[in-house]
């Protein structure tokens, strides 16, 4: 599927990688670049060394770093937004004061509170429809409407 995407899309280095890593290693080291996606830069291969390295499959200290901090950084915040929810969940439970007290050092407001109660009862349909903004009611009127029969 991705393959025919940006073979689609015109971004040959992307569909070379696709189905080739270790040819657009070499690709990469050629141009002196290597880029994401989304066509952003992720790295310059300036250097003979650097090159050679990305030929050959393997990253400098200079293109890993980066790489791990952003790995690093993501797991935090998915370990913050489960910490969050977990709080929620235990208030929703057991209203204590320090479930409460829980909720306030996580910066957790009460209406969130309330608006993950009110979901904890609810349907995926009635959950879906109501995450469907009020200036998109009409584009996804045909979807909510076959949901109904």
């Amino acid at each position: 599927m991705r393959l025919a995407q940006d073979l689609l899309g015109g971004d040959y280095a992307n569909a070379l990688r696709d189905v080739n890593p270790g040819l657009y290693n070499l690709y990469a080291a050629g141009t002196g670049e290597s880029r994401g996606k989304r066509d952003r830069l992720n790295d310059r291969y300036v250097t003979a060394w650097d090159r050679i390295l990305r030929a050959v499959g393997f990253r400098s200290v200079d293109e890993t770093i980066p790489t791990d901090m952003q790995r690093i950084i993501s797991r935090d915040k998915a370990a913050a937004t489960k910490e969050r929810q977990e709080a929620q969940d235990a208030y929703i439970q057991n209203p204590t004061s320090e479930n409460k007290q829980r909720l306030k050092d996580l910066g957790i407001k009460e209406k969130d509170v309330q608006k993950e109660a009110t979901k904890k009862n609810q349907t995926r349909e009635e959950r879906t429809q109501g995450t469907v903004p009020k200036k998109d009611k009409d584009k996804y009127k045909p979807l909510t409407d076959f949901m109904k029969e």
